[in-house]
């Protein structure tokens, strides 16, 4: 970020979210969030829902492709 925070999307499990059949098994849908740092990843604030797994009830395993990825943006 301009000001030399980073922002990363994390996948989470929402409390109370039931389990799903998906064709590996029973699963927990999986939800992404941002959070953010502004002291070198030392610690980190929830920033807001990117995707909530309970907005698409069709997907197996909900919208958790791109958790995987640390987003520095200068």
């Amino acid at each position: 970020m301009p000001d030399g925070s980073l922002l990363a999307t994390v996948g989470l499990y929402w409390s109370g979210e039931p389990l799903v059949p998906t064709p590996d098994g029973l699963y927990h849908r999986m939800s992404v969030v941002a959070i953010r740092s502004a002291d070198g990843a030392s610690s980190w604030q929830y920033v807001g829902t990117v995707a909530n797994a309970s907005q698409y009830p069709t997907s197996a395993f909900g919208p958790d492709e791109n958790v995987r990825h640390l987003v520095i943006l200068r």
